[in-house]
């Protein structure tokens, strides 16, 4: 998620002080999210498409704002 967040925010650059090891030890599972963009383990979460007429208004209204 903060990866992601990252990414949409258009940030150019990160400081981080702990690593995946790190805090894997204390229990964060950022190792299944590295695994499932890998298409390592994909059956951890289900994810489903539907279908949302509302959706496609609010994308294209932002886009149309942006441009």
């Amino acid at each position: 998620m903060c990866i992601s967040a990252i990414i949409w925010a258009n940030i150019k650059k990160v400081y981080f002080v702990t690593n995946r090891k790190e805090v894997a030890e204390i229990g964060f599972r950022d190792d299944m999210i590295y695994n499932y963009l890998e298409n390592k383990e994909k059956d951890i979460l289900e994810i489903h498409q539907i279908e949302n007429e509302k959706c496609e208004e609010l994308l294209e209204s932002y886009n149309h704002e942006l441009y």
